[in-house]
């Protein structure tokens, strides 16, 4: 994303150019995340998490191959790469959410979000941040 370009600009740009990308069977990148969007919104969930829920795999568009990094089974840290674009433009209570929706793999365990992290966020966050792993996040 261009820094010196609106936000809004910068996202339409974005999702048209990969929102129609298939994210699983019969479901595209767009779809997806209008569909964990619509369910922050029907969580009652705070506008900066709705628009976090939507933007929450925005790092998958940003990544410069993403596909082949997931048919390679690497993993392109979407989530990283989406929340330190998204910090340039919003606070932490839209980048955070994006920057914790993934759980990584650590020594054998599920190393999901750390006690300071979750400690950090109010409960309805972290119930939407894992409803948007509904399916699996990649």
């Amino acid at each position: 994303m261009d820094a010196g370009t609106p936000i809004i600009a910068n996202l339409r740009t974005l999702f048209a150019k990969h929102g129609q990308a298939q994210y699983g069977e019969h479901v595209t990148q767009l779809e997806h995340a209008l569909q964990c969007a619509s369910l922050a919104q029907a969580s009652d969930a705070a506008p900066s998490l709705i628009l976090a829920a939507l933007l929450h795999d925005i790092g998958h568009f940003l990544h410069q191959d993403a596909r082949a990094a997931l048919q390679a089974g690497i993993d392109d840290q979407h989530e990283v790469i989406g929340a330190e674009a998204l910090a340039r433009w919003f606070g932490p209570e839209v980048w955070q959410p994006v920057a914790l929706h993934v759980d990584r793999v650590v020594g054998g365990n599920t190393a999901s979000k750390t006690a300071s992290e979750m400690a950090s966020m109010r409960s309805s966050e972290i119930a939407l941040v894992n409803r948007v792993a509904i399916g699996g996040e990649r």
